[in-house]
C-alpha cells in the first residue's frame, strides 16, 4: 500500500507510536509522511525512515505580555491561530489528494486534537485516538477584563471541541489504544471505534547485565496529570532504611511544576532528580537499573512505560485506573493498588523487601510482553485494518 501518515504531535508517547509504526510499515508499504513545523520532529525522528517527508509550516501569531497594556488582544489571536491552523490543514489536504494513495492514517494535532485534514482528505482515512480530550487549554497570561475574559474562557475551548468534532466525524475509521480509550471516546463523540493496541520492541526492551540501583522510577511529561507528586508522597511513606531515590524521565512540561516536585520531595527528606529526554540506550539502562517503576498517571489512556518496564524484568506498581488496568496483570507482571499514598506505599514496600518475589513478578513479566504484546502482534492487526479499509 501506499500511505500518507499526517499529525502534529509533540514529544511523548504518541510520537514515540510514530516512530514504531513508520519503522514497521515501511518494511512492506511506502510511506509518506505530513507534519506541521510544530511538531517535534526531532524526538524519535521518522525523517530517515519514510519514502519522503513534507513539512508545513504554522507559527502561532505573537502574543503580548500581561503587563502590556493591549494583552487583551491575544484573545483575538488565539481564535485567528485556530483558522489558520485550519488553513495549513486544507493545505495538507489538497497536496494529499493529488498523490494515489491508498489509505491515510492520521493522529493527533497538538493544538486542535484532531487534524482538520481529514475534513477535505478526499482518500480513505483512519484516525488513530491516543486520548480523547481537546488538549489546547489557555496558557497564556491573560489579566481579567471581567465579561470579556468570561466570555472568551467560555468561547475558545467551545470553538476548538467544535472543530475537534468536525474532523472527527469526517474519517472513515476509528481506531483507538485501549478499551478504557474506546469507552470514553464513545461518550464524548457518540461514535463506534475498534481497539488497536500498541506494542513494545521486545527485540529492544529487554533484561541488560545492568545492576540494580536503589531508586524508583517515575516516566512521563512534568503535568499534575503523570502523578509524579503522588510517587513523590508514596515513596515519602517508606522507612528510611529502606527508602528508595526517585529518577523522574520526562520529555516536556511545565518547570513550575519541576519546582514544585522539588519543594516536595525536601519537604518529605525524599530524593529526586530529573532526566529530560533521555536517549533510547539510556532508558533502557534506567529501566533495568530501576527497582520498580512507578506508574501513577490520572486515568491513564494506555499505559505504555508498564509494558516497557515489564519487558525489561522490572516490577510494576501502579494505580489501579485508566488503561493500566489492560497491561498489568495484578499479582503476576505487577502490583495494582487504588490511588491512595499509603496503599501504594505498602505495596512498594512488599516488593523492595522481598527479593524472591521480585524475581518471580520479573521473570512473569518479561515472559507476558513477549507472548502478548509485541510490536509484530500490534503492526499486523493495524496492517489488517488499513488494508481492509483501502480494498473497501
Amino acid at each position: 500500500m501506499k500511505i500518507a501518515i499526517v499529525h502534529n504531535l509533540p514529544a511523548g508517547g504518541a510520537k514515540v507510536v510514530l516512530h514504531e509504526w513508520i519503522k514497521r510499515l515501511n518494511k512492506n508499504h511506502l510511506i509518506d509522511e505530513y507534519c506541521l513545523s510544530t511538531s517535534e520532529t526531532s524526538f524519535y525522528d521518522t525523517r530517515n525512515l519514510v519514502n519522503s517527508f513534507h513539512i508545513f509550516n504554522y507559527k502561532k501569531l505573537i502574543r503580548f505580555s500581561p503587563a502590556n497594556k493591549i494583552q487583551y488582544l491575544n484573545f483575538i489571536f488565539q481564535f485567528i491561530d485556530i483558522f489558520r491552523l485550519n488553513s495549513v490543514y486544507k493545505n495538507i489536504a489538497y497536496h494529499i489528494n493529488a498523490k494515489d494513495y491508498d489509505i491515510v492514517l492520521a493522529t493527533h494535532d497538538r493544538f486542535l486534537q484532531s487534524p482538520s485534514s481529514l475534513r477535505w482528505i478526499t482518500k480513505p482515512t483512519v484516525y488513530y485516538v491516543h486520548e480523547p480530550q481537546v488538549p489546547y487549554k489557555i496558557r497564556e497570561g491573560i489579566i481579567n477584563y471581567g465579561i470579556i475574559n468570561s466570555m472568551f474562557n467560555f468561547l475558545f475551548p467551545k470553538c476548538t471541541t467544535l472543530f475537534d468534532k468536525m474532523n472527527m466525524r469526517c474519517a472513515d475509521y476509528i481506531l483507538v489504544n485501549s478499551k478504557n480509550t474506546q469507552k470514553n471516546f464513545v461518550k464524548k463523540y457518540k461514535r463506534d471505534a475498534t481497539v488497536c493496541y500498541y506494542g513494545v520492541d521486545t527485540k529492544e526492551f529487554l533484561p541488560t547485565t545492568d545492576k540494580k540501583e536503589n531508586f524508583i522510577l517515575s516516566i512521563g511529561a512534568l503535568d499534575p496529570v503523570k502523578g509524579h507528586n503522588f510517587v513523590i508522597e508514596s515513596v515519602a511513606k517508606l522507612d528510611t532504611q529502606i527508602r528508595p531515590a526517585i529518577k523522574i524521565l520526562y520529555d516536556r512540561g511545565s518547570e513550575t511544576y519541576k519546582d514544585e516536585l522539588i519543594a516536595l520531595a525536601q519537604k518529605h527528606n525524599t530524593e529526586v532528580s530529573f532526566v529530560y529526554q533521555a536517549k533510547r540506550d539510556e532508558l533502557l539502562s534506567f529501566y533495568n537499573k530501576a527497582v520498580i517503576v512507578a506508574c501513577a498517571q490520572i486515568n491513564e489512556p494506555f499505559g505504555l512505560v508498564p509494558l516497557e518496564a515489564m519487558s525489561c524484568g522490572t516490577p510494576v506498581v501502579a494505580v489501579n485506573e485508566g488503561g493500566l488496568r489492560e497491561t498489568v496483570i495484578n499479582g503476576k507482571a505487577g502490583i495494582l493498588v487504588e490511588r491512595d499514598v499509603d496503599k501504594f506505599a505498602e505495596a512498594m514496600k512488599y516488593l523492595l523487601t522481598n527479593e524472591k518475589m521480585r524475581t518471580q513478578y520479573s521473570q512473569y513479566a518479561y515472559k507476558y510482553v513477549r507472548d502478548s504484546w509485541s510490536w509484530d502482534i500490534a503492526i499486523t492487526k493495524l496492517e489488517k485494518v488499513l488494508e481492509n479499509i483501502a480494498k473497501n
